[in-house]
């Protein structure tokens, strides 16, 4: 399932939750730590366009950037470094500079009544600013060595929880200090734009970064692919999309469902997020709903979510129906043996269970971990099967597919063929 977790900030009495993405974790902090980048200031900078807008973002790369950052504040500058494709020399580019903010900082606590997001996502990004250590103060008592470790914690925890607020909403990231919306561009340009961290810090400790503007560019949001049915039991449907290709358009995801194919809602209340799963290496997300009707046709399409709080193009639709669960017996491989050098494979099903089936499944792996491949499928009222082309030892798995969809499985087999080559 997606990696994600659950952690409380305290707000007065009251705890708000919310679903963190390990984006940051794992992605953000890793590599700053392998590049020695914790003790310097970097912030990583990207950005989208319009005919006649550009939004920049901008995420520090460790703790360090993002507590400086919060406290110092940034400044944004712009430079023009080609003119309808044409490039500039240096010191018309070096001329070309503007500064588009001085100083730009979180707002003050009290000043978010006129951000446009919703309660929840102003919460957590107000929490993540500016509310007082939970962790800590709950240690009283405790060792020195204990409250310094929670304390690292809780800097930890406001750092995470702040960048993935930043990316649910572009005002978030604005108001965080965090984005800038340069209204001011021109078609025909391509821009670069760079920050800055304010304060009193050797400019050996700084690591410069900037990004390169086209304004002529297209540039296009993919779509989800790859969505599947994962099962569809009772009034329980799993649904999941691989997300490998697309992970560097979107931060999260949302999920809309429709009973007529034309009009959908979002049915996730919270950013569904990726993680790498057993599928070969693949990133994927799975989203369970509870549908009310049994065996109604319900569709289902899937958005990516960028970093700029900008919903991606739809999926395609995936159609699917829920039925009761016959809730099949297992089928048991009562015999395997190698015969002519084939595995012939004998297994036992109950006759009066066959109508809650579609088929039987057998699976191949060369190893007990697997994975598992399907190498053919047979009619229910079949009780034996030979592999022609098996391998030189294999687990095979046997699979009831019923109606639900769902699989149902007993225990796997192992067999070894004869070795009847001698040493060399």
């Amino acid at each position: 399932m997606s990696e994600s977790i659950l952690m409380p900030f305290k707000k007065g009495r009251h705890f708000y939750f919310v679903l963190i993405v390990f984006f940051y974790l794992f992605v953000i902090t890793p590599l700053s730590a392998q590049n020695g980048l914790d003790d310097k200031l970097q912030v990583f900078l990207i950005h989208t366009k319009e005919d006649t807008l550009v939004r920049i973002r901008w995420a520090p790369a460790n703790m360090k950037s993002w507590y400086w950052g919060i406290e110092n504040g940034y400044r944004l500058s712009r430079y023009v470094i080609a003119t309808n494709g044409v490039p500039d020399s240096i010191q018309g580019v070096l001329s070309s500079k503007i500064v588009l903010d001085s100083l730009i900082k979180p707002l003050p606590e009290n000043a978010w009544g006129g951000v446009g997001a919703t309660v929840d996502q102003i919460d957590v990004a107000k929490a993540a600013l500016y509310e007082e250590s939970f962790i800590v103060d709950s240690l009283i008592g405790e060792s020195e060595m204990s409250r310094a470790f929670a304390d690292h914690s809780d800097k930890e925890s406001r750092f995470i929880y702040g960048l993935f607020a930043a990316d649910q909403k572009f005002e978030i990231a604005e108001a965080m200090g965090f984005a800038f919306l340069d209204n001011t561009v021109v078609a025909n340009k391509i821009y670069y734009y760079t920050i800055d961290f304010l304060g009193d810090i050797d400019s050996s400790l700084i690591i410069k970064t900037g990004v390169e503007v086209d304004m002529e560019a297209e540039t296009l949001l993919p779509s989800p692919d790859n969505i599947y049915l994962e099962q569809a039991v009772e009034n329980d449907v799993l649904v999941r999309w691989d997300v490998t290709n697309i992970e560097s358009y979107y931060v999260s995801y949302n999920i809309e469902r429709s009973t007529d194919s034309v009009t959908f809602a979002r049915v996730n209340e919270l950013p569904l997020v990726a993680s790498g799963d057993d599928r070969g290496g693949e990133s994927s997300v799975f989203y369970s709903d509870s549908i009310s009707t049994i065996g109604a046709w319900y569709y289902y399409r899937v958005k990516g979510v960028t970093p700029f709080g900008q919903e991606g193009p739809p999926s395609e639709v995936i159609k699917l129906r829920t039925s009761h669960s016959p809730k099949a017996s297992p089928p048991i491989i009562s015999n395997i043996e190698v015969i002519s050098g084939n595995v012939e494979i004998d297994w036992t099903f109950p006759l009066l269970e066959q109508s809650l089936i579609s088929e039987f499944r057998i699976y191949r792996a060369a190893n007990a971990i697997g994975p598992f491949i399907l190498i053919d499928s047979v009619a229910t009222t079949i009780r034996t099967w030979t592999d022609n082309d098996p391998l030189s030892s294999g687990y095979y798995r046997l699979v009831a597919h019923d109606t639900a969809p769902a699989e149902v499985r007993a225990g796997d087999r192992f067999i070894q063929l004869d070795d009847d080559i001698p040493p060399s």
